[in-house]
């Protein structure tokens, strides 16, 4: 990342881990703080000790892994030997540049649906449904949106003294950089959705070879299961699937 890009570092153990104004924000809002009040491993802290780390540190580091990915896929497609075309390499790397803000931002936000003990709740015993898909990720995203829409609010205490907080020099870069991460939601939104709708697809092609379904079949399976399952409330998370 470019030094200007950065407004903070947090210290961890082996690295640094750059934040930039934006992220900063993010992982500044209650939405976000309450990650610290929920370990990432539920109840693996009663038999490892020092399995103690929470979602919001996790999420942190993905910020770390995101950039690391980021960093080393720029440089493969840079000095890649299989793109022969140099206007496709630059696009792909334009593209890739262009993301870099919303992909970091993702990686921030992936966990921000989950509740205390989610994987032991949804995942292993089925007793709620799995937080990181459906509308629980509009849900959580509007809570952020309602909340930058608060930072900049004349009528709302805290604003007086925000910029402040964060280091602004000014209460109008503050709002600058409220405006310019409150931009960047919609894509997260997106992201995250896509994360969804690949993670279902997995688990729906996990089940057809436990049902022992034959390799030429799974295909249709996983599509009727899909259109089986797209109701109202996901009919935008299947629609990239090709179910309408």
């Amino acid at each position: 990342m470019k030094k200007e890009y950065i407004q903070k570092n947090i210290r961890v153990p082996g690295h640094d881990i750059k934040v930039s104004i934006a992220e900063l924000l993010l992982i500044n809002t209650s939405t976000f703080q309450r990650l610290n009040y929920i370990k990432q491993l539920g109840l693996a802290h009663l038999v490892y000790p020092f399995a103690l780390h929470t979602r919001a540190s996790h999420c942190i580091d993905s910020l770390h892994m995101a950039q690391e990915f980021i960093a080393h896929l720029d440089t493969n497609i840079e000095n890649s030997t299989i793109i022969k075309d140099e206007k496709l390499r630059q696009k792909i790397l334009q593209r890739l540049r262009a993301d870099i803000e919303c992909i970091r931002a993702a990686a921030i936000l992936h966990d921000i649906m989950h509740i205390p003990y989610a994987h032991t709740l949804e995942d292993e015993n089925g007793v709620l449904p799995k937080g990181d898909k459906g509308k629980r990720i509009n849900i959580m995203v509007n809570r952020l949106e309602k909340e930058f829409s608060e930072f900049v609010n004349p009528e709302f205490p805290r604003n007086l003294t925000n910029y402040r907080v964060f280091s602004f020099p000014n209460s109008g870069t503050f709002e600058d950089a409220v405006k310019k991460t409150r931009n960047l939601l919609e894509d997260v939104k997106k992201v995250l959705w896509t994360i969804a709708k690949h993670d279902r697809v997995e688990e729906l092609i996990s089940a057809a070879e436990t049902e022992r379904i034959p390799p030429d079949k799974i295909f249709p399976y996983v599509k009727k299961k899909v259109e089986e399952e797209a109701t109202d409330e996901f009919k935008g998370f299947y629609r990239g699937l090709g179910v309408e």
